[in-house]
């Protein structure tokens, strides 16, 4: 079985679309080989200050911000969610530009870029037993879109 974060971007790229646009919201268009490459070092970045597979990541972005992320925590096996965590989450993604939080420091989003691109991170081979259907769950939209090979407007 191939995860979900693998068919949602990485196979586009194998398929030969990795120039069809992937986000177009106004303000951002990314292709598809452009969110796989910003998914990858950002994921890479996220592992970097500590973010595992199975840590619970609040998200307080927007737009392709908010994409970004979700794909980066799903290349981790990361859990992201917008509700009030409990007080054991570590994590924060929030602002405009966005900011990682983490109980320790607090990383600018293009510092956390620019560590994750010296070592980005490849797609799982596969998911952990219940994640693609709690990410589904959670992000249908994001996922069915960009699995169909679609835009996100």
């Amino acid at each position: 079985m191939t995860s979900l974060i693998f068919l949602t971007l990485d196979q586009h790229i194998i398929d030969g679309r990795a120039d069809h646009v992937a986000i177009d919201d106004g303000t951002v268009k990314l292709t598809y080989a452009e969110l796989l490459a910003l998914t990858a070092a950002l994921a890479g970045g996220l592992a970097h200050v500590g973010v595992r597979e199975g840590s619970t990541v609040l998200l307080d972005v927007r737009g392709a911000a908010l994409v970004a992320a979700v794909l980066a925590l799903a290349r981790l096996g990361a859990i992201p969610t917008t509700a009030l965590p409990d007080l054991g989450t570590r994590f924060r993604i929030a602002g405009d530009p966005p900011v990682v939080h983490t109980a320790e420091h607090d990383y600018p989003w293009a510092t956390i870029l620019s560590a994750g691109k010296t070592d980005p991170l490849p797609a799982p081979d596969r998911d952990e037993p219940g994640y693609e259907q709690l990410m589904l769950e959670k992000y249908q939209g994001i996922f069915a879109t960009l699995t169909a090979g679609k835009t996100i407007t």
